[in-house]
């Protein structure tokens, strides 16, 4: 027996959904009616002398919840393309750099000893390790320059001991000559005095 409200309203019921509501007299199921979902539910009533029976439209209070689905599977899409662009850019802020100080020490490697491209970025470490390299790159350099001026002095230096050996061997020769000269004249005044 329908409200007044709704008896316009309400789909018909079968046979078998009202008798399995008298024979359950308490409890939930969901059925079918012309193709549309209900949620049914009742329970036995001494006041009414009868069993209460509420008939909804399972859309009616599932319309919101899948409505909230939706907004939630929309958030967490969003939150993923959010985090996704804010991880690709703070890993770029920490490898772009890297890149360039692998670049530049590969043309160290190479024989560049130029002091690398300024680094922008806001990672400590990265300042740090850049600050290090320069360092280092500048160390190299001086003693590179250090090496060449020492190498430098050298080829003067052998130069001018080759001039003074050279000075030495002729004047060794001369010597030898001179020896051999008073030689000669020692044989010369052996034979006189003997003669």
């Amino acid at each position: 027996v329908p409200f007044k409200v709704s008896e316009k309203t309400l789909p018909p019921l079968s046979a078998e959904t009202i008798s399995r509501i008298a024979a359950l007299e308490s409890g939930l199921f969901h059925v079918n009616i012309e193709n549309e979902d209900y949620t049914i539910t009742f329970r036995e009533m001494k006041e009414l002398n009868g069993i209460y029976v509420m008939l909804i439209p399972t859309s009616s209070y599932l319309g919101p919840i899948h409505q909230m689905v939706y907004y939630i599977i929309a958030g967490i899409i969003i939150s993923i393309i959010v985090t996704t662009v804010m991880i690709t850019l703070l890993v770029r802020t920490v490898t772009k750099p890297l890149n360039v100080l692998r670049n530049t020490m590969r043309e160290v490697r190479e024989g560049n000893l130029q002091a690398s491209s300024t680094i922008k970025t806001n990672v400590p470490e990265i300042n740090s390790l850049h600050k290090s390299y320069q360092a280092m790159i500048a160390q190299m350099s001086t003693l590179l320059h250090e090496l060449k001026d020492t190498i430098l002095d050298l080829e003067r230096t052998g130069g001018d001991l080759m001039t003074s050996s050279e000075n030495t061997l002729e004047s060794s020769h001369q010597l030898v000559s001179a020896i051999n000269t008073v030689r000669a004249g020692a044989e010369q005044t052996a034979s006189s005095s003997e003669e």
